[in-house]
């Protein structure tokens, strides 16, 4: 349950919530106690997939904008000490690196609370200034900790530290939008509106620039992706609602569209959700950004490359999705309060093999 939760992102939340309630029947976080006590193996697994479960229930709270089910007990604000049991692996560093972020993003989350429509008050901004703080000391610690080379995964767990550093300020950051139906950015959030647009930047910068990264989109789990495109999607909404001010638009343009090519030359299925996700940006990219050019309809093309089969469209896919709304409005034209609330997000349980972003709704 806890590999489907993580690479099946169709239904990810059920078997997500469903693994959570047998890991409770099952006490596993009683075995907190008993490791730290006498430590064994045994107990070491455990708590290995308690983690597993709350790093996945987190994922998916920030993907779907749900509550989170695992809370932050002392079974898991105590990661810290499993650090000094026998048997603790360099694996379990990578592990515990996460809790330490996601229970900072759990705080985030918490403050801000679900969207409601309204501006995000001014008095947030020095708590915005102490969670980014917090997130460039996660940073600073854990790549020295994680710099270990490793046979299968090489430089990943340290340049995977580098992308989720910038994906967490992205989630942080990107709250300031909330609310504000087109109108400008408070001077009090610019800060946080220019660290939002440069941390989705350097998401797709590293996706481009980087071996390893662009290597493990075929095997890292779906909110990573997820996550790597909601920082294209951004930028092209803020460039459409903000254009020039944070990013030039052609920047924008030209990041997506290297980014489509990325996801299609990705040698995997049809239905890996890299493609999902190129088809999703392309159509965005054609219908609501103008190519700053001669040439203003000019379609992306898939690079050529050893890509997976061509992606094909199914009539009954489109006409069910639909029906569910996926393709209603006009969401560049709306504020950012419909189509980039960070309110619950239904982009990752649409049908199988189709996926548009441009839909009211797509949010963190």
């Amino acid at each position: 349950m806890c590999i489907g939760a993580y690479w099946l992102h169709d239904i990810s939340w059920t078997l997500s919530g469903y693994a959570i309630r047998r890991a409770t029947e099952a006490n596993l976080s009683a075995n907190y106690h008993r490791l730290l006590s006498k430590g064994g193996e045994e107990d070491l697994d455990s708590m290995r997939i308690w983690y597993v479960l709350y790093i996945c229930d987190h994922h998916l709270s920030i993907l779907y904008g749900r509550p989170s089910i695992v809370r932050e007990d002392i079974t898991i604000s105590g990661w810290e000490k499993l650090m000094k049991v026998p048997g603790f692996a360099e694996s379990d560093k990578r592990l515990v690196s996460q809790m330490a972020l996601l229970t900072m993003m759990s705080n985030v989350r918490e403050l801000f609370g679900p969207d409601t429509g309204e501006p995000v008050p001014q008095a947030f901004a020095p708590q915005l200034t102490n969670y980014s703080r917090q997130i460039d000391q996660w940073m600073g610690y854990w790549t020295t900790e994680l710099l270990k080379l490793h046979q299968h995964i090489g430089e990943f767990p340290t340049k995977g530290v580098i992308l989720h550093h910038h994906l967490a300020k992205l989630h942080l950051h990107s709250h300031v939008f909330r609310g504000l139906k087109g109108t400008p950015v408070p001077p009090h959030f610019q800060g946080s509106a220019s660290a939002a647009v440069s941390a989705a930047t350097s998401t797709v910068e590293m996706l481009l620039a980087d071996y390893d990264i662009r290597e493990s989109l075929v095997g890292i789990p779906h909110y990573l992706i997820s996550m790597i495109a909601f920082a294209c999607v951004f930028l092209l909404k803020v460039a459409s609602q903000h254009s020039g001010q944070y990013i030039d638009d052609t920047v924008v343009y030209d990041l997506t569209t290297k980014a489509v090519q990325q996801f299609r030359a990705t040698s995997v299925g049809k239905w890996h959700l890299v493609h999902m996700m190129a088809e999703g940006l392309e159509k965005l990219v054609a219908s609501r950004t103008t190519k700053p050019t001669a040439n203003h309809d000019q379609r992306i093309l898939p690079a050529t490359s050893q890509a997976g089969p061509a992606f094909e469209h199914s009539p009954h896919m489109t006409s069910m999705a639909a029906s569910n709304g996926f393709y209603e409005g006009d969401p560049l034209n709306n504020g950012f309060e419909e189509d980039f609330g960070l309110g619950t997000s239904s982009f990752l349980s649409i049908q199988p093999g189709e996926l548009d972003f441009n839909f009211p709704g797509f949010a963190l």
